[in-house]
């Protein structure tokens, strides 16, 4: 029975070439395009997984700051029972950036003394080992940290450095390596290295040992999670947490407020979070919204394929009418004829699953290049696999086939045996509907496109406040970054002397990147409004090109200006949406003392500029000229770049020679918030045009059918005089009604979907009338090109051949 049933599914499927090809060619589209987001998906939500105590850890979190101070997790380690656990976590120069490490490759140090450059290191508590799951090679995880200068290396970074030697108890720059540990994968944080946090003699201000030391109320840098005990209730500890803290006037529970407080964050939800403050500059991130974007456009791919494979099937039921009504007749019950018709459908859907692992295998590495992973496709890894794919074919060929073969077996028989259709009218409204639905797809795809572009073309050319064009920015670190202003004078001078250098400012933040701002708190015009402060110079705003509106700038021969820790009197410049947000009315000159009794002078007041990305609104900011900076801004002129950068790195390495000199160009720092937009765009792009093209494929089949089945009606035309203009209206007739209701259904619903993507940009495009206009104008377009080319070949056709069809 079955080989009965497999030779005629064989025959037929080889018979009807075109159905077959255009069947075969969308389900292939579409598994294809589902397998590889399901790879994606499985490993995006693998992140952390690995952590034994995954369900007890939290990250502490203050209003949209992962950023805290040290005191913040000391505290609540030594103040609150219900914690279990705590550490902090540091980059202390962003996780990225390089450090040069003197050490010797032979323990013997006969190999003589050479550098390596370290990165992705996080300097955290020895209490780590406790909350997180990390697999130790070699060491005591209980004393690993314990010492100021211990350091623990991952197993692929110790054989990089070491060779095959044994690293445990060697010295690398000023640490003794004490520890190694499992390469870390799927992990939200890339570690290579773990120093002690501890490993500082001093930090703000206090020496190791003060009971200040890890215990202060100064830089929000710190990473903190926590480890709840089992079965507790992390809504009653996080209220635990803020009234501790609202209950410490002297320290910062005064800000705490209905909007800005303490929260715990699941460490399940942290690689997915995103728009966090302080928290790209140690750690990595998954895209919540692109992966729920391609998951549900590899749905819809899918659905696309099944869509054409039940259109075309029911669209040719009529011509195996009398198949049917034979096989009726010598027997054969309805429960045969489903098995027949399913047989089909599910050798269509295992060659399709066939094709598209082999599609798969070539698509990868592409696919790894444009998301940024390493997938592998392990189709040699045990049976399983292949059992998995073998029925997912055999399922998506049943759900393919069912309605198709459903209809099919209900035609009357003896309609059936005289080749007419009999009770099929229902499965034309239904297949009516499935076109409707594809162009209603394939206009939103079209839209879809077309705004995202468009948006991505008005972030880009956006005006940002400040010129980003041609202005070179790299880091300084050391004492040249804390104390020595003599230092960075006196490269600043150094430079200017070259034609090539415009002008040379230094800053505490780097624009276009997650460490662009500092939070604090402003108080004026009695209120207290959250702010952005930029530490700057008085050269900042002619190097970057900031409009003062009124007032004036720093200035180098005030030396009052210039702000350190323990002034009490402060001149500060605002920008626009600070002083709106204030509601002063006359800002030049004004001065208040603050609650600690700090007394701010407002000098001047200037333009507003976005040094964040259009996702974010500009925000009330407040520049300050600072002593604490750590980073430069060289305008360059364009005719001699690669001379001006020799200039600037000679002059970097004199002031910092054991510094690596790491430089980019701001335009391409700023440019590369978007690369997650970039990103999406591409995806959504190229997954909309697959999906377009599984719609046309349809549409080519349909109208391929439609010629066929009107090819008598057309040559008795012909016959008659007809053209090839009433040939072409006698076919587009059928489809252009249903176009038009395409249209009418989709323009509302891509207006909807998109203007709710817009809403995650702070500044937007408008979508507009064009855009719905192009779209139809495409797709009612290819309808009508590929109707007409049906039309053309059919209308052609000898009029005596085409009488004689069928």
């Amino acid at each position: 029975m079955f080989k009965n049933f497999f030779y005629t599914a064989h025959r037929n499927i080889v018979r009807n070439k075109l159905q077959s090809a255009i069947q075969v060619s969308s389900l292939t589209i579409g598994i294809t395009a589902v397998i590889l987001i399901g790879l994606y998906a499985k490993q995006e939500w693998s992140y952390d997984q690995f952590h034994e105590k995954l369900d007890r850890i939290y990250r502490l979190e203050f209003s949209d700051n992962v950023g805290l101070t040290s005191a913040a997790g000391s505290h609540i380690i030594n103040n609150i029972p219900e914690v279990e656990d705590m550490v902090r976590l540091i980059s202390w120069d962003g996780k990225d950036y390089q450090y040069l490490w003197k050490y010797y490759p032979d323990a013997d140090s006969t190999g003589g003394e050479k550098i390596h450059a370290v990165e992705d290191i996080y300097w955290c508590d020895s209490s780590i080992f406790n909350v997180f799951s990390f697999k130790f090679i070699q060491g005591d995880p209980k004393n690993a940290l314990r010492d100021p200068n211990s350091l623990i290396l991952t197993e692929s970074t110790a054989r990089n450095i070491f060779g095959d030697e044994d690293p445990v108890g060697r010295v690398i720059g000023e640490y003794y390596i004490t520890g190694i540990i499992e390469d870390v994968e799927n992990s939200h944080l890339e570690i290579n290295y773990l120093a002690s946090i501890s490993h500082r003699d001093t930090l703000n201000g206090q020496a190791r040992g003060h009971s200040g030391y890890l215990n202060n109320w100064g830089n929000r840098v710190f990473v903190t999670y926590l480890l709840l005990p089992e079965y507790s209730d992390p809504d009653y500890i996080e209220s635990r947490i803020n009234h501790y803290f609202a209950s410490m006037q002297e320290d910062f529970g005064s800000e705490i407020t209905e909007t800005r407080n303490y929260s715990l964050r699941p460490l399940e939800e942290v690689y997915f979070t995103n728009g966090m403050r302080s928290e790209d500059n140690y750690c990595r991130h998954g895209n919540k919204k692109l992966l729920n974007i391609l998951i549900s456009t590899a749905a819809f791919l899918l659905l696309l394929a099944v869509i054409n494979y039940v259109n075309l099937t029911t669209a040719r039921a009529s011509l195996r009418a009398r198949e049917v009504g034979i096989r009726k007749v010598v027997g054969s019950s309805k429960i045969r004829l489903i098995q027949q018709f399913l047989t089909e459908a599910i050798l269509v859907s295992l060659f399709s699953f066939l094709l598209a692992l082999t599609l798969v295998q070539l698509l990868i590495p592409q696919f790894n290049k444009l998301m940024d992973t390493e997938l592998h496709m392990l189709l040699n890894s045990g049976l399983l696999p292949w059992v998995l794919y073998f029925i997912s074919a055999i399922t998506l060929g049943v759900i393919s086939g069912f309605y198709p073969a459903f209809i099919m077996v209900r035609f009357k028989t003896i309609e059936s045996l005289y080749g007419k259709q009999g009770t099929a009218k229902g499965a034309l409204v239904f297949r009516r509907m499935l076109l409707t639905f594809q162009f209603v797809v394939s206009i939103i795809l079209i839209i879809g496109i077309t705004v995202v572009v468009k948006q991505l073309k008005f972030m880009k050319s956006a005006d940002l406040g400040f010129n980003k064009e041609l202005i070179v920015n790299f880091k300084i670190t050391g004492i040249a970054k804390t104390r020595d202003r003599a230092k960075r004078q006196l490269m600043k001078q150094k430079l200017h002397q070259y034609p090539g250098i415009r002008g040379v400012a230094f800053s505490k933040n780097i624009f276009g990147s997650d460490d662009s701002n500092t939070n604090w708190l402003l108080e004026l015009n009695g209120m207290k409004t959250p702010c952005n402060l930029l530490f700057t110079d008085p050269d900042f705003l002619d190097v970057m090109g900031v409009e003062l509106l009124e007032g004036r700038n720093f200035s180098y021969d005030r030396v009052p200006d210039l702000y350190t820790n323990n002034d009490q009197y402060v001149r500060i410049l605002l920008n626009e949406t600070a002083i709106k947000e204030t509601g002063i009315e006359d800002p030049i000159g004004y001065t208040e003392t603050s609650e600690n009794g700090r007394k701010l002078e407002i000098i001047g007041v200037v333009k507003d500029f976005n040094f964040k990305s259009q996702h974010e609104k500009i925000e009330p900011c407040i520049l300050a000229w600072g002593g604490y900076v750590g980073d430069a801004f060289i305008n360059i002129a364009a005719e001699n770049i690669p001379g001006s950068l020799r200039v600037i790195r000679k002059e970097f390495e004199r002031v910092l020679p054991d510094t690596p000199f790491q430089y980019s160009f701001l335009d391409e720092t700023y440019d590369r918030q978007y690369h997650r937009d970039e990103q999406t765009a591409t995806i959504i792009i190229i997954y909309a045009f697959i999906g377009f093209l599984i719609a046309c494929l349809g549409l080519f089949g349909l109208a391929s059918f439609m010629a066929a089945r009107k090819t008598k009606e057309i040559g008795i035309r012909k016959a008659i005089g007809a053209s090839e203009r009433s040939v072409f209206l006698l076919l587009s007739s059928e489809l252009i009604k249903w176009v038009l209701l395409s249209v009418l259904i989709a323009c509302p619903a891509a207006w909807i979907i998109m203007n709710k993507w817009l809403q995650n940009y702070a500044y937007r495009t408008q979508i507009g009338p064009g855009v719905m206009i192009l779209a139809v104008f495409v797709v009612i377009s290819i309808t009508f090109l590929t109707v007409a080319w049906h039309s053309v070949k059919t209308a052609r056709t000898n009029p005596v051949d085409s009488l004689r069809y069928e």
